[in-house]
């Protein structure tokens, strides 16, 4: 499979427009929902269809190479200048959203891009994410987003040791992370299309991804190494017991 099916959402502040970008198929309609989602909550939108096996002819979905995560991140650079460019007005904040391995393509644009939060939706971004950590995170940063992983506890690629490695790291590098683990829960289960669909849980992780873009730190004024960090992993309310990467 060489298509990126799990497409990033360079998220911009300040403006109710969206620009969907697929220069190499029509963007799925889970995804265009996504984006009408946030244009309707006040968000510029720029959905940005990857093709992996064009960035890196020998890495496809299940092979993701560096060199591949490299070129990706690159291309979200070029498309959050291209929206930034677009938006109607200047926006203060800019965010980036990930579904599956475009959850790993948003978290290493948290580190590398200059983004407020970076967010991922189920186990495969973190997973994707610990295999690469060193190269992905390779020290401490500045003005690195604030990293949201939103995963369900019956997704066979959440791993709490590859949870807590991650968990780990960015804390020692002062950098915020919050893990929200839901139970009995599996990868898809925002996507009213799916069979995994959990609307309840659904609602509960679009509330904090539009918080999350919501309270990113401005671009002039990015929270510094000296901020206390918050790495959490954690259970939303009214759920079991909140489930440690221990």
């Amino acid at each position: 499979m060489s298509k990126l099916e799990a497409v990033v959402d360079s998220v911009a502040m300040a403006s109710r427009s969206v620009v969907v970008e697929a220069p190499h198929g029509p963007v799925s309609g889970p995804l265009v929902a996504v984006c009408e989602a946030l244009a309707r909550a006040g968000h510029a939108v720029l959905a940005m269809d990857l093709v992996v096996s064009q960035l890196e002819p020998s890495a496809g979905l299940s092979a993701l190479s560096i060199a591949a995560i490299d070129r990706c991140t690159a291309a979200v650079t070029s498309g959050l200048d291209l929206l930034k460019s677009e938006a109607p007005t200047t926006p203060s904040r800019l965010g980036v959203v990930g579904y599956g391995a475009g959850g790993l393509v948003a978290l290493a644009a948290g580190y590398r891009c200059q983004v407020g939060a970076a967010i991922s939706f189920y186990g495969e971004g973190p997973m994707r994410l610990r295999e690469h950590l060193s190269h992905i995170i390779h020290a401490p940063k500045r003005h690195a987003a604030s990293l949201l992983c939103l995963v369900g506890g019956n997704d066979p690629d959440v791993r709490p040791p590859d949870l807590g490695a991650i968990r780990d790291r960015l804390g020692s590098f002062g950098m915020r992370s919050t893990f929200i683990v839901y139970p009995r829960t599996q990868a898809g289960f925002c996507d009213p299309q799916s069979a995994a669909y959990r609307p309840a849980e659904a609602h509960d992780a679009w509330s904090k991804v539009l918080h999350a873009l919501e309270t990113a730190p401005r671009l002039r004024h990015r929270f510094s190494v000296a901020t206390r960090p918050s790495n959490n992993v954690t259970d939303p309310p009214d759920t079991e017991p909140r489930r440690t990467t221990e």
